[in-house]
């Protein structure tokens, strides 16, 4: 056998080790990660999706090694084999979850329809702005949650999962069949049918004495002069069992419904934990404004590493000294002060005035994640800055 032949054998082997990596969270079917399949060069390029990988992926993967990876990319000095070797499994991991979440994102909508008749919260939120743009929003808002939080994110697909199994098993298919076949049978028009058991729609055992009258009236009304007469002659035999029927397989029907509301009401749970008051701000004004208003919160200004260098070189003690100097020089001049040595007091309202301008700049800085870690230890308090300046 060949090189080449061997190099093709361990590509396809390396591709069928891809492919089991990449199934649909939900379906378990097999999923291409299309768009998501991302170098580090792609993923790093794009502001959001740097922010998103650095400050939510990677900080919850391991907040010390993130730390120190982005410090020295930062300070573009070479990245030990370790840290190469944590980076290159973060990114195929990231792909995977990027890929992962937009698929429960699709997913939503739908679920939604059903998750507002069991959950009074997304009932509300649907009510507002209606599913499509609620499942618009809680998606965004859930695949920030699902990076951050790999727990959160196993939580919803567990749920779903258990959902999709009981919806698509054996038994909720021949109970569906069943009832197909028998409605066909006795005749019963599918409306009518939903009509006599609204009753007991949602009740986790039995049906009430309401729904058994109105099917078996459905049953009896339904019949033609020669069966009901059979079945008058059977003192009610023939409706009775048909009746029993009917009744069994909704009974069965509700159960299954019932299993899914239970993991139904996980997922609302999950996509609660996003209804922040910024969100909840944000379906609110959607109300009277019309469309979705995406200023629900404000974002950091610092979500890349080209804007930690920034802030880094900003602060760095040589150019606060330069800035201290010049505020130092103008302040004298505008006070009118040739002598800072005999004025105290005027020496340390400038110092103090100065600290201030210094740490209301840098608390415009905001970040999140490895970034926010990173520029905590840039800053100080306003006497570590006070501690700095001299006349």
């Amino acid at each position: 056998m060949g090189m080449e032949n061997m190099y093709r054998m361990r590509a396809a082997h390396k591709e069928m080790q891809e492919e089991e990596k990449t199934a649909h969270p939900v379906t378990e079917e097999a999923m291409e990660l299309g768009e998501y399949d991302r170098t580090l060069a792609e993923i790093l390029g794009d502001r959001d999706e740097q922010d998103k990988f650095l400050n939510k992926f990677l900080w919850a993967k391991d907040p010390d090694k993130a730390k120190d990876i982005v410090d020295s990319l930062a300070e573009n000095t070479v990245l030990s084999p370790e840290q190469d070797k944590f980076l290159e499994q973060a990114r195929v991991e990231f792909n995977l979850r990027s890929a992962e979440i937009e698929q429960v994102q699709e997913m939503l909508p739908a679920e939604l329809v059903h998750l507002k008749d069991i959950d009074p919260r997304i009932a509300q939120v649907i009510g507002k702005v209606g599913p499509d743009e609620a499942a618009e929003v809680l998606g965004a808002e859930f695949a920030d949650l699902a990076l951050s939080d790999p727990k959160v994110f196993k939580k919803m697909v567990g749920q779903m999962r258990h959902l999709r199994e009981i919806r698509t098993s054996k038994e909720a298919a021949q109970r569906e069949e069943d009832l197909t076949h028998m409605l066909a049978e006795f005749g019963i028009k599918e409306e009518d049918y939903w009509n006599a058991t609204r009753s007991s729609a949602g009740m986790t055992s039995g049906v009430t004495g309401e729904t058994r009258d109105q099917l078996g009236k459905l049953v009896f009304d339904n019949y033609g002069w020669f069966k009901k007469t059979l079945d008058v002659i059977s003192s009610g035999h023939f409706s009775a069992n048909a009746t029993r029927d009917l009744v069994a397989n909704f009974e069965d029907q509700q159960r299954l419904l019932a299993e899914c509301d239970k993991h139904m009401k996980v997922v609302g749970k999950v996509l609660q934990g996003t209804l922040t008051p910024e969100v909840r701000l944000m379906f609110q004004k959607a109300m009277t404004e019309g469309g979705l208003v995406k200023d629900k919160k404000v974002e950091n200004n610092v979500k890349t590493i080209q804007d930690y260098r920034q802030v880094k070189n900003a602060f760095e003690p040589a150019d606060m000294q330069k800035r201290w100097e010049e505020y130092k020089r103008a302040e004298l001049k505008r006070r009118n002060i040739t002598d800072i040595t005999k004025q105290p007091v005027a020496a340390e309202n400038i110092k103090n005035s100065f600290a201030q301008k210094e740490l209301d700049q840098q608390k415009g800085f905001r970040a999140g994640g490895i970034l926010a870690a990173l520029i905590a230890l840039l800053f100080g308090t306003k006497d570590d800055i006070k501690n700095t300046l001299k006349f």
